[in-house]
């Protein structure tokens, strides 16, 4: 099992070899037959010599191609922002990948393979790297590519080279939402200054504005996650953030107001700045209400003691319809008992029956109502052709 070097050729046994088609697959972890260095040295190994020796036979183990897989991506992701980015994501580095993924699927399809290594491979022209499954879609309409493109470099699409391993990688075909609020909380976190640059900040509108649509239902835990972006170039919390929902100008405000349209900062739980304007503040000192005042029930205790209980409470409801021009008044008694399970508060018991009904065949018009909700406004006082004068009458039915 040891090998023997010799200048430039190295010896090794037989059964610790594996033909040079493995190389991209385990050439890390395992000895590979350099057929192309055999034939400088006037040596062809032919298939006989491959079979005689059982190479043609043996494949490569499945530790091996996950280790190299994991090797693959160490050294991917380890000079992602090097020099030698550009050589790593040449067409060399392509057909490793590819080759790795292939070894993979076959071996998934034999049983063989219950867990696939997790990152997925993202090639650029200008940086190639490994990323998280979940960051990576494979959208079947080109419409769909194109959006998810401009979410690069927090969202990535599957490569047409690698659409075929769409099962073996178990992407999906759209992110989820929470993937895509996720978006916003890595860009927050990579924020330098505090402060986001264009390409954040349209990455974060973008994405709003897709969260934010009519089509879209997030659930109370993820609107507590959403951030957005404000006018002066942070990312917040929405519950912190504001929108412009007035036409006046407003003076120069402490407030954050989001750098998006209004219809989507309000639905992703942004406030309206008219509402933090008249949110009261507690006073530094101490007041009190100036002016005469009377509470509402002193007023109606006094006004019904100018209706004894009995046949004057009957008469003043009579007159009412008459003053309302009606031509037929009726008095109902209902003795029926309604339910006092689901009532607003205990004190409602007393309420749910029986009871005597007043109704009349007048037009009840909006002064009208307006009216009943002034105690002694005297309004018919002007009116020659209205029995009542001092605004009192309604009040009679709280007897």
């Amino acid at each position: 099992g040891s090998v023997t070097s010799t200048c430039d050729l190295k010896m090794a046994a037989a059964k610790d070899l594996y033909l040079q088609r493995h190389v991209h697959v385990i050439g890390s972890q395992k000895l590979v037959l350099d057929e192309t260095l055999l034939e400088r040295y006037d040596f062809k190994m032919t298939p006989c010599i491959k079979d005689m020796l059982r190479l043609s036979e043996k494949e490569p183990p499945l530790d091996s191609v996950i280790a190299q897989f994991q090797h693959v991506v160490a050294v991917t992701n380890g000079m992602a922002n090097s020099a030698d980015c550009k050589r790593l994501s040449s067409k060399q580095m392509e057909d490793t990948v590819l080759k790795l993924y292939s070894e993979l699927d076959i071996k998934k399809a034999a049983g063989m393979v219950t867990r696939l290594p997790e990152p997925i491979w993202v090639p650029s022209r200008t940086n190639c790297r490994f990323v998280k499954r979940e960051t990576v879609v494979a959208p079947r309409s080109s419409n769909s590519r194109e959006w998810y493109g401009r979410l690069v470099p927090y969202c990535y699409v599957l490569s047409d080279a690698l659409y075929k391993f769409k099962k073996l990688l178990q992407v999906q075909e759209y992110l989820q939402q929470d993937t895509l609020i996720d978006v916003l909380h890595h860009i927050r976190n990579e924020l330098s200054n505090g402060k986001l640059n264009s390409r954040q900040l349209d990455v974060c509108k973008f994405l709003l504005e897709h969260l934010g649509a009519s089509k879209l239902d997030l659930d109370a835990r993820q609107l507590d996650r959403i951030l957005l972006p404000t006018e002066d170039g942070q990312l917040l919390p929405a519950q912190e953030c504001t929108y412009i929902d007035c036409d006046f100008e407003l003076a120069a405000t402490t407030h954050h107001v989001a750098a998006l349209q209004q219809r989507v900062a309000r639905r992703l739980g942004a406030q309206p700045m008219t509402k933090r304007l008249l949110k009261l503040q507690p006073l530094a000192f101490s007041y009190k209400k100036a002016g005469q005042s009377e509470p509402l029930t002193t007023r109606l205790n006094n006004n019904l003691e100018s209706y004894p209980k009995g046949v004057s409470i009957l008469k003043e409801l009579i007159q009412n319809a008459d003053d309302a021009g009606a031509s037929r008044v009726c008095f109902l008694l209902d003795t029926r008992e309604h339910g006092r399970k689901t009532l607003f508060g205990p004190k409602m018991k007393a309420w749910q029956g029986p009871a005597l009904l007043c109704f009349n065949d007048a037009r009840f018009l909006e002064d009208d109502f307006k009216n009943i909700l002034r105690l002694g406004g005297a309004t018919k006082r002007a009116k020659e052709d209205k029995i009542g004068q001092f605004g009192l009458g309604f009040s009679s039915v709280y007897n």
